[in-house]
């Protein structure tokens, strides 16, 4: 499956003309997998249908520029808000349906120090009167759905994956960005207080990984587990889905518009 972008639209999914022997499309996927390319579609074009935080449609200044808050600042709450709001939930959801108890007491540690984190930043933000959001991104609620969808060792190793190195990975980047840009002393104060922290957090992940890659390896081959034909067709489904958001996720990126740029009128998402 392709997704294309046309002038002035939102995302449009093409399936192919016709699927390869064998192989898989969007119209094969379990219901799950098609919502959740949806939902990360749906990104793309909220993106393009919304005003951008440091614009208002009235001409007016928003609450953060009175106050002299640039943009840096903003794009930094609002990205690392998301962060640690997706972090949390994933966790959550770690703690209820995860069998290792490392990744049960890694999701312990998530919950808690990420917790912290959101409060602070929150306390921060609603001091210089800059919003702040209270939940994930649309691109990382599709990928909560997707490990929600998961279960078992797959999930172990999805939640490990996703939200333990790889989300860290990307937090990581967005506080040495904040440090190198944002000149708010509160702000820049909590991104270099915060980011050892989750420099550790990438740490324990990637142990975690390590430790699970053999059984996951088994789990995810080409079906000698105990798993019945039914959960293994399960399994692939998901992996496709992986695939379909992580290429709606390049869209997504793709159409994050500059402030002052023009948008588009209208914006259609289709599967």
């Amino acid at each position: 499956m392709s997704i294309a972008r046309p002038k002035g639209r939102g995302c449009v999914m093409q399936p192919p003309a016709a699927p390869p022997p064998g192989g898989s499309t969007m119209f094969r996927l379990h219901p799950i997998a098609a919502g959740i390319v949806a939902l990360a579609c749906g990104a793309a074009v909220a993106q393009t249908q919304l005003p951008s935080p440091s614009t208002q449609v009235s001409g007016t200044p928003d609450r953060g520029a009175r106050v002299g808050i640039a943009e840096a600042e903003r794009e930094f709450v609002e990205n690392a808000a998301h962060a640690g709001h997706a972090e949390v939930r994933a966790s959550r959801l770690a703690l209820s349906k995860a069998t290792n108890p490392d990744v049960k007491n890694f999701a312990q540690r998530m919950i808690d120090d990420h917790t912290q984190a959101n409060q602070k930043l929150r306390q921060i933000a609603m001091a210089n009167r800059i919003d702040v959001p209270s939940d994930p991104a649309f691109v990382q609620r599709a990928k909560l759905q997707l490990l929600e969808a998961a279960d078992g060792q797959d999930f172990d190793q999805r939640y490990a994956d996703e939200f333990g190195v790889e989300a860290h990975r990307e937090t990581i980047g967005i506080f040495e960005k904040a440090i190198a840009r944002v000149r708010h002393p509160q702000l820049n104060a909590f991104a270099r207080e915060t980011l050892p922290k989750l420099q550790e957090h990438l740490q324990m992940a990637q142990t975690l990984q390590a430790s699970m890659q053999p059984t996951a390896a088994v789990n995810r081959g080409t079906g000698s587990t105990s798993m019945g034909p039914v959960a293994q067709v399960d399994q692939e489904d998901l992996r496709d889905a992986q695939q379909d958001v992580n290429e709606a996720v390049q869209v997504v990126q793709r159409m994050r518009i500059t402030p002052g740029a023009r948008r588009p009128r209208r914006a259609r998402c289709r599967t």
